[in-house]
């Protein structure tokens, strides 16, 4: 559907239904306590990486597949599995990036995201 919003706006509406309860890649930076377990447990404050866009935004990328963070971090990332709602609620105040860095990447303003979290 991420590619196709292009081409078809129509795919909208089911395009951010389908959005808010999919599952994405977090880059966040792992501290070594949790390193050889690999997990991070639940309930845990997660220092979730940005970026700085060049007009000084910052900016929560989040990534649809393992290749795509992978496509933006070569060197790798600790991440983190979550909801896009979560992700959304967690911070509704910032500007998120999906599949930062890809021809298909989907910026979203704050007043976005808190429209799509109103949205049912």
């Amino acid at each position: 559907m991420l590619r196709d919003l292009g081409r078809q706006p129509e795919l909208r509406p089911a395009f951010y239904q389908r959005l808010l309860v999919s599952e994405v890649f977090v880059p966040v930076q792992v501290s070594a306590e949790h390193l050889p377990q690999g997990k991070i447990p639940a309930q845990s404050l997660l220092q979730v990486i940005t970026q700085i866009r060049a007009d000084g935004v910052e900016v929560i990328p989040f990534f649809t597949s393992p290749e795509r963070l992978f496509l933006w971090s070569p060197t790798g990332e600790g991440c983190v599995v979550m909801f896009v709602r979560e992700l959304f609620e967690s911070r509704p105040d910032m500007q998120f990036c999906l599949n930062l860095g890809s021809p298909d990447e989907q910026q979203f303003t704050p007043s976005q995201v808190q429209a799509l979290l109103a949205y049912r």
